[in-house]
């Protein structure tokens, strides 16, 4: 007996930790089954049970001070957070936290970060660091110490360049370097050979003119909020890049760098929202290997029809755009899941549900701000639909045929027309959300629909 029970201990201990990208960590109990961990935000309640504390958060207690030793104890401590808390210095006995893997030192800008990145580079175990909000403007030499960093976070500061120790970070997998002021990438980021995200988010990028190849193991790139017109040659032997964002960056020159793009080989998520296109160049359907693309909030009036040759596509977000038709080719997308199609006023929904009614594998469809008065029939016939948004339009009813939306979980018709729910309503085995606020339904038909209709949870 003994045997079985450390043989399901060993094999529960083993399995992989499917949450560890998003820094979630899970404990194990002496029965072998995974159990969240505890975040301890009391330094007095972690003080008396130090053993059991993995996770201590003591952000925004502005003025904490620690006390001699006080976290000598906690040997098992794998995350400490220690965000706005006005500190000046590290304490000493964070060198005695062996297990310690992830340290927020963010919104702290007293820190002396020469002193607390030389002592830092003392904890092996350490794996990722964050310096967010901290306003800082420079990055001291020190900061190439700690080459066994995998994730550092620096997002929302002042920073403009990296000293050139920043090349030790050897180690490196993830950077954050969202809403800062760099206006070119960095140099000494391009050595670092292991890097897989990298995230500039909202700086003053105008151009790439680095040997940008170099990061030969990036796989998601983002760009967006910045100012680029062109991307380089280059940018095209990033080989592993799956998922890149260049939202937001109204000057992208479009035939171009679609000629550039089209030569990743392996790009499936791209994002060319709110970029000022108006059109899409034939190359666009060399994309072929793509699984979600965005070209929302563009000035778009005729989608290309040389899109249909992305037949791998999952999702294709065209909200807020000025389409009036689209080409019937799209149905090709044999693929295609989710479709968003929101803020199109001027759709002609005759021609359009021709081509909804053979989208047949789409779960999610959003069609809100259309101006339509009815459901196209097409949607009764998208019998695996799960989501169906349709906010901000004019639909009186809810249509019988509607019961052939088997699968269908949530139905979101806010601000709209509707006075009445119909009996098919409670026929629909998966519904459970039923979103209607600002309709036409008095308060007394509501309270018996709430009735009727109890299996879904009716929002108003």
């Amino acid at each position: 007996m003994k045997k079985i029970i450390l043989y399901i201990f060993v094999v529960f201990a083993c399995i992989p930790n499917m949450y560890a990208q998003k820094s979630v960590f899970l404990s194990v109990s002496l029965a072998g089954i995974e159990q969240p961990m505890e975040v301890f935000t009391s330094f007095d309640k972690a003080s008396k049970i130090p053993e059991r504390v993995l996770h201590l958060d003591l952000s925004h207690q502005r003025g904490f001070i620690f006390k001699q030793g006080a976290l000598s104890k906690m040997k098992n401590l794998r995350i400490l957070k220690l965000h706005n808390i006005d500190l000046r210095e590290v304490p000493e006995d964070i060198l005695l936290l062996n297990s310690l893997q992830e340290l927020d030192l963010g919104q702290n800008p007293s820190l002396n970060l020469s002193n607390t990145f030389l002592t830092l580079q003392k904890i092996p175990s350490l794996q990722k660091i964050s310096l967010a909000n901290s306003n800082l403007s420079n990055l001291p030499a020190e900061i190439g110490k700690i080459t066994q960093l995998n994730e550092l976070d620096l997002h929302q500061n002042n920073l403009e360049e990296f000293p050139n120790e920043f090349v030790y970070l050897q180690n490196l997998r993830t950077l954050y370097l969202q809403s800062n002021r760099f206006t070119n990438i960095p140099k000494q980021i391009t050595k670092l050979k292991k890097l897989s995200t990298l995230d500039f988010y909202f700086n003053k990028i105008q151009e790439i003119d680095v040997d940008i190849q170099n990061l030969s193991q990036l796989t998601y790139l983002n760009l967006s909020n910045n100012a680029i017109s062109t991307l380089p040659e280059n940018f095209a032997d990033m080989k592993l890049l799956k998922r890149l964002d260049l939202s937001k960056n109204a000057l992208l020159n479009v035939s171009s760098n679609f000629v550039v793009l089209a030569r990743l080989p392996h790009l499936k998520h791209l994002n060319l929202a709110d970029c000022g296109l108006s059109r899409l160049p034939d190359e666009i359907g060399l994309f072929q290997n793509l699984e979600e693309l965005s070209l929302a909030n563009n000035g778009i009036a005729q989608l290309n029809p040389k899109i249909s040759a992305l037949t791998s596509l999952k999702t294709l977000i065209l909200d807020k755009n000025r389409f009036v038709n689209l080409p019937p080719s799209l149905d090709k997308l044999i693929h295609l899941e989710n479709f968003h199609l929101a803020s199109n006023p001027d759709l002609n929904w005759e021609k359009v549900s021709k081509i909804l009614e053979k989208m047949t594998n789409l779960v999610f469809l959003n069609i809100s701000d259309s101006g339509t008065h009815v459901f196209p029939d097409a949607i009764s016939k998208l019998t695996l639909l799960q989501i169906l948004h349709a906010d901000n339009n004019k639909i009186t009813t809810i249509p019988d045929n509607f019961i052939n939306l088997f699968y269908l979980r949530k139905l979101s018709l806010n601000n709209n027309h509707i006075k009445s729910l119909p009996d098919i309503l409670s026929e629909m085995p998966h519904l459970q959300e039923l979103n209607i606020k600002n309709n036409e339904i008095v308060v007394e038909k509501l309270e018996k629909y709430k009735q009727q209709f109890s299996n879904i949870r009716i929002q108003n």
